[in-house]
């Protein structure tokens, strides 16, 4: 009997911890990502108050939100229907290609239409950079699957610590915060056995670099 206690309270616990980093995995899905970062750009920049004026910030939501949101979301659930793509998390590194392909280019379309404007180059060059991780996943890939989830969250800790060295705004606090994030959705992940490590470590290395040396060195 005690055994046979012992052993139902591991399971439960077990799910338990299943669902929370399936929550945590929903939540901080790498689609949230740009305007997440977006979010924390209108809210705590203070080049964005004084150069965009607030009426337009809904209108920017909405683009990006199209671009890096609707129309990848809408890509997948079409492939799923076409049975390209067996599930919506795509497990399969094969499965990824397409999907991937499909929001690098939505991606570029949505830093395509932002660059055309002086006062949007800090958001551009946002896009530019995830643009820019979604093909260097979809090239690598072909050797490996890669964390998706922390090429997100990698983003956008280095677009946060690119916009604290290229505007010299503290954001020390949102940084820590952050990669804190980064931990609990990279274990989460491992958890889950959706990958292992060096796959964590490269999607959030792939996703800060592309977002950092973009905002520092550009």
């Amino acid at each position: 009997m005690p055994a046979t206690k012992a052993t139902h309270c591991f399971n439960r616990n077990f799910n338990i911890l299943k669902k929370t980093a399936r929550i945590v995995s929903v939540i901080f899905h790498p689609m949230f990502m740009p305007l997440l970062t977006l979010w924390i750009i209108f809210n705590y920049n203070p080049y964005v108050t004084f150069n965009i004026p607030r009426q337009l910030h809904l209108l920017i939501f909405g683009i990006v939100g199209v671009y890096t949101l609707l129309i990848p979301f809408l890509s997948s659930v079409i492939l799923k229907k076409m049975n390209l793509i067996s599930n919506y998390e795509m497990n399969d590194r094969n499965e990824r290609k397409l999907p991937f392909l499909i929001a690098g280019f939505s991606f570029f379309f949505c830093y395509y239409m932002l660059q055309k404007y002086p006062a949007l180059i800090i958001i551009s060059l946002i896009m530019l950079g995830a643009t820019i991780a979604m093909l260097a996943t979809l090239i690598l890939n072909y050797k490996f699957k890669i964390s998706a989830h922390m090429i997100g969250i990698g983003g956008l800790i280095g677009s946060i610590a690119g916009l604290t060295i290229l505007l010299g705004v503290d954001y020390r606090a949102l940084i820590i915060v952050a990669l804190i994030i980064a931990g609990i959705v990279g274990s989460s992940r491992l958890y889950l056995g959706a990958h292992a490590p060096y796959q964590i470590y490269w999607g959030f290395l792939i996703g800060f670099l592309s977002e950092f040396c973009l905002l520092v060195f550009i």
